[in-house]
């Protein structure tokens, strides 16, 4: 009877230590024990991989990271700095010839139950020009926004550029907002389509711009009377006029204007109720909220996980047989030469 037990014991010991390892292997691919994360990084390497056009990369950043989001913002304009033209929209995305394009997303972010705001510019399609002859420079990018749309308005930027050229002559240096290199996370986003000769092997970034900062300038109006007025954050308004505009080095255009904009209907809220609020904005687009799974980790770690799974279930199922097939014959080899009791004969 008690070598009944052991075997069954035996048995049932063969069959799950391959079941365990083998779970135990599942999770370890999928990164959920072990602190491995070999996996994860390859599928951040595959989500953010610059072989998607550079609309696509954009794209794919803010849907991993936002909560929702609007991609090419409804009630943004752009204009001709002068002939005041509107200048038209290919698909939501500004294209301004031997220049740069402009994408704009409005994003909602959640982190731990905490909600921001953000309306942001992307930049790329960047013509850099050459050593000789520089059209665009990123780093030399600035853009420049105030309360309001209309003709006050157009004034009161028209100031704010004047004072931003005299920063400029001056210091070097203003207090309005200058474009960084968009990255999600460690990644950054490709700008695939940059023109830049002198440098076509090195690797070129999409930049992203917002007006997220306020600084003071001086506006004189048609008496004569001097006002200092303030730049304005989307979010501090409902509609605002903005110019992007790039340093020049010379001392009598400081600046060139490439457009001028405006943008009207402003969400600023997430839990207001009523028109301030980000969710009633058309055409919103949910986003990961940086969640792999939500972002489709399983699905691209599946067949990894399905071949390290069958290897390590094949190995240890094929041990586990040999153990029991080994503790099997030691058993009966066992039952042979174990002495019988012999009678004995009475004299």
């Amino acid at each position: 009877m008690q070598m009944r037990v052991t075997k069954i014991i035996i048995l049932i010991i063969s069959i799950l230590f391959p079941l365990i390892v083998t779970t135990f292997i599942a999770f370890y691919s999928y990164g959920a024990v072990g602190g491995w994360e070999k996996n994860q990084d390859r599928f951040i390497e595959y989500y953010f991989n610059s072989k998607y056009s550079t609309e696509e990369q954009i794209e794919r950043s803010v849907r991993f990271s936002a909560a929702k989001f609007q991609k090419n913002v409804n009630n943004v304009t752009f204009r001709d700095p002068d002939t005041k033209d509107a200048l038209q929209l290919n698909n939501g995305t500004l294209n301004l010839a031997n220049a740069f394009s402009v994408e704009s997303y409005a994003i909602m972010n959640e982190i731990d139950e905490s909600k921001t705001i953000q309306y942001t510019f992307f930049i790329y399609d960047i013509a850099y020009g050459t050593t000789e002859d520089p059209i665009v420079k990123p780093a030399d990018l600035y853009i420049v926004s105030v309360q309001g749309v209309g003709t006050e308005a157009d004034l009161h930027l028209r100031s704010a550029l004047d004072s931003l050229s005299d920063s400029l002559k001056d210091s070097g240096s203003t207090g309005a907002a200058t474009p960084s290199s968009a990255r999600s996370g460690y990644y950054p986003i490709y700008d695939n389509n940059a023109d830049d000769p002198e440098n076509a092997d090195k690797a070129h970034y999409v930049y992203t711009i917002t007006p997220n900062n306020t600084y003071m300038f001086t506006h004189i109006d048609d008496n004569g009377v001097e006002k200092e007025i303030s730049s304005m954050p989307f979010l501090s308004t409902r509609e605002a006029t903005f110019a992007i505009v790039q340093k020049t080095g010379l001392d009598e255009d400081p600046i060139k204007v490439w457009t001028i904009g405006t943008l009207t209907n402003i969400k600023s809220s997430t839990t207001a109720n009523n028109s301030l609020n980000f969710n009633t904005l058309p055409n919103l687009s949910e986003g990961y909220k940086s969640d792999l799974k939500a972002a489709g980790y399983l699905k691209f770690v599946w067949p990894t996980l399905l071949w390290q799974s069958a290897i390590a279930l094949v190995i240890t199922a094929g041990l586990s047989y040999l153990f029991y097939n080994i503790w099997t014959i030691e058993d009966e080899e066992t039952k042979k030469l174990k002495p019988t009791n012999v009678k004995k004969v009475k004299k």
